[in-house]
């Protein structure tokens, strides 16, 4: 119950910046937001999540698009939340390209970075990331940065990494394109 409240209340909110959008678009006479029919995706539509993506996220559907979302046995929340849901949509942050229609992730492909490459990655979001900085500033390296990189129907690229030190200590740190500090968040396995 709590999670379907929580992605209808995700739903609602992700129309109403649409239709706020659509609202005040200076006398542009597009159509409104267009919805995605989660029964039926198009032929294009991502339906399954490379490995080992598979496991740290989901797929989901709403009809304002496809976003990635905790799967059952993992945990994500904001550093600064418990209780607010982590949710990675396929659409960006512009709100022109919400309100032009529902979005969705068209392919996914994972890359992987160990050792140097992973130590590399780790300074960069240290440096760029304030939040991720100072959390992980007394703890080991990372062993790997698993990065899942996705495209959207209107072929965005988002990249989504998977910073693992252990299945208790791993960051999601999400960049379309630029890395924010409030688009990083903790992943975690319940099962540990």
């Amino acid at each position: 119950m709590p999670e379907k409240f929580t992605a209808a209340a995700l739903a609602a909110a992700v129309w109403a910046l649409a239709l706020t959008a659509w609202a005040h678009s200076d006398g542009d006479e597009a159509p409104p937001p267009q919805t995605l029919d989660c029964e039926h995706l198009p032929a294009k539509a991502l339906t399954a999540l490379p490995a080992p993506f598979d496991v740290w996220a989901r797929l989901d559907c709403l009809p304002a698009g496809q976003l990635l979302a905790q799967p059952r046995d993992w945990i994500w929340r904001y550093p600064a939340s418990f209780t607010t849901p982590v949710f990675v949509p396929a659409w960006t942050a512009d709100p022109a390209a919400v309100a032009a229609s529902a979005r969705y992730f068209t392919a996914a492909e994972v890359a992987v970075a160990r050792g140097e490459g992973a130590l590399a990655l780790h300074r960069r979001f240290a440096q760029e990331l304030e939040v991720y900085g100072a959390m992980t500033a007394e703890r080991p390296a990372p062993t790997a940065v698993h990065t899942l990189i996705a495209r959207n129907d209107l072929d965005q690229e988002l990249r989504v990494h998977f910073v693992y030190r252990s299945p208790q200590d791993v960051w999601g740190i999400v960049c379309t394109p630029d890395c924010r500090s409030e688009y990083s968040f903790l992943v975690s396995s319940r099962g540990n």
